[in-house]
């Protein structure tokens, strides 16, 4: 296969989408097990959701953020997280800015490494002054 061709495999949804679920095989195939992040649903009002991200990002967390956020047309993601995985970084960042969702790192928490990508994606992007991005 050519170069171009190549190139453009990856330019379609479908071959990102199975990259991902190769990277993420690969992942728990080969290494030792790691704990996942804690990934769920937080109401805060009647017109406000949230989608909690908390520690060690791997790859099987990929899923368990679209499965979460399939449910929620808008929602503010909050992040508290020493990242992990890049590629649930990068796939998690994809979900966020495709469906406009505002991250946020509250007070006294922290969202670094391939959190801080999370973070980066959101369309809107919220600090606490106490709260650490890296």
């Amino acid at each position: 296969m050519s170069i171009r061709a190549v190139k453009r495999k990856w330019l379609t949804a479908r071959s990102k989408w199975a990259l991902a679920l190769t990277i993420a095989g690969g992942a728990i195939g080969t290494a030792a097990p790691a704990q996942s992040a804690t990934i769920r649903h937080m109401p805060v009002s009647k017109t406000v959701e949230a989608i909690v991200v908390e520690g060690e990002l791997v790859a099987s967390d990929i899923d368990k953020f679209r499965e979460v956020s399939l449910q929620f047309k808008n929602a503010m993601v909050i992040l508290d997280s020493q990242g992990g995985a890049l590629s649930a970084g990068i796939e998690i960042g994809k979900m966020i800015r495709l469906t406009g969702y505002s991250t946020l790192v509250p007070a006294n928490t922290t969202c670094t490494s391939s959190c801080a990508l999370i973070w980066l994606a959101g369309s809107r992007r919220f600090l606490s002054p106490e709260g650490k991005v890296g």
